[in-house]
């Protein structure tokens, strides 16, 4: 038999269930603490941000300087896709391509041919996919918006642009005329092209000079705007204003 102790606790415990009104504050932020902490256990966002920013700018210093950007580049990508939230199969497609990018990376410092080159970026474009592709599995299961979903959607958009500016890398590796009408430019103008065109700038100190070319920066232009129209949609969704408890709520019922 119960004894009379455990009966009241027991009461007690369906008294409060009964009056979820009464938990006031504690209860809701008991209920976003949970998601908060869960988000912020498994996802980096800010900090790869801000690597992505230093690579960006130092990439053109100098050739080796420029390899180790790639390297730390190829790494941040692998912290983020390398989480128990991802799925399996992204991890591993990851891990391949990363290892097959430092491959064609080591290979390239060797000898650098265009197709070294052209392969090396592909390597790198493919790791760079997979990470877009990992980082929008886990924000669509975000049940509330925060700092890391806004910086894990900017990261996302920003990495669009890498990607295709690798693309863009190896078109001009793999063809017989440079990608430019400007002629043969460095890996970090073509990410500044890659970005400019991802935002619909066009400031137009460059210009793709191949029907190739043309193409792509027309479906890249067009990729970034659904991007942000379908995440923005998806981040309006899920924000919600928080529940601020009246003085009706918080005085007991009778």
């Amino acid at each position: 038999m119960k004894s009379k102790r455990s009966s009241t606790n027991e009461r007690r415990g369906r008294r409060r269930c009964d009056h979820p009104r009464r938990s006031g504050w504690r209860g809701y932020s008991r209920g976003v603490a949970k998601p908060l902490r869960e988000i912020g256990r498994d996802e980096r966002y800010g900090l790869a941000l801000l690597l992505l920013a230093v690579v960006f700018l130092i990439g053109d210093v100098g050739e080796w300087v420029a390899r180790i950007a790639d390297f730390i580049f190829i790494a941040i990508l692998l912290m983020i896709t390398l989480q128990p939230t991802v799925p399996r199969w992204l991890r591993v497609a990851s891990i391949i391509s990363a290892g097959v990018s430092a491959v064609f990376s080591i290979t390239r410092v060797a000898t650098e041919t265009p197709l070294t080159v052209g392969l090396d970026a592909l390597t790198t474009m493919t790791v760079v996919a997979v990470t877009v592709i990992a980082i929008m599995f886990r924000l669509i299961r975000h049940s509330v918006v925060t700092a890391s979903t806004v910086m894990g959607a900017f990261l996302a958009y920003s990495l669009i642009g890498f990607a295709a500016a690798y693309l863009y890398i190896a078109v001009d590796a793999f063809g017989n005329e440079p990608f430019f009408n400007q002629g043969v430019q460095p890996a970090s103008a073509y990410i500044y092209f890659s970005l400019v065109t991802l935002t619909t700038v066009g400031f137009g100190d460059l210009t793709p000079g191949t029907e190739l070319g043309q193409r792509l920066v027309v479906i890249e232009a067009l990729v970034g705007q659904v991007f942000l129209v379908v995440l923005v949609s998806r981040l309006v969704s899920l924000w919600q204003p928080p529940h601020r408890p009246s003085m009706a709520d918080d005085a007991p019922s009778d």
